[in-house]
């Protein structure tokens, strides 16, 4: 009866965790990705480059997060990202191309997280997952970004 309670317990357990950590972009009408281009025609690439590796090196400083790859003469910043929020969140990666005195900012590999301290013991009629903007989130990181590199001396 015991090893039957640890077997059913494994199997809920890896049920609720497999369902509350997916992909955003399972969703057919989510895009895979978001794109934007910041034109900075004022600035030097060597400085749209330094500033933007600031910027990532500043805010994404939580666990799994930061520059995985760089490549300053490549013109090319490979991060991993994330957003907090009490309950909920998004996993990223942001790739940035700089060239022609504009970033390119691509975000993709898109996964949803959320944490358990809260669930109640019925989970099923308990947990109601909001739908989280990822579009805003990403639109915000663009607006911030740039506001950035302008405004950095």
């Amino acid at each position: 009866m015991k090893t039957f309670l640890i077997i059913a317990f494994l199997i809920i357990s890896s049920f609720i965790f497999s369902s509350c950590n997916s992909s955003l972009t399972d969703d057919k009408t989510a895009p895979k990705e978001y794109i934007y281009n910041i034109n900075l025609d004022s600035l030097s690439e060597d400085i749209i480059f330094d500033r933007i590796e600031l910027w990532i090196s500043n805010n994404f400083v939580y666990d799994k997060t930061g520059i995985t790859y760089k490549n300053k003469n490549g013109g090319l910043i490979v991060a991993n990202g994330r957003t907090v929020s009490s309950k909920e969140g998004i996993y990223f990666t942001l790739t940035v191309n700089v060239e022609n005195n504009k970033a390119i900012l691509q975000f993709n590999n898109i996964q949803s997280y959320y944490f358990f301290e809260d669930l109640q013991p019925d989970i099923s009629s308990e947990m109601q997952v909001e739908i989280i903007d990822v579009k805003k989130i990403f639109d915000d990181y663009k607006v911030e970004i740039t506001n950035f590199i302008k405004n950095q001396n």
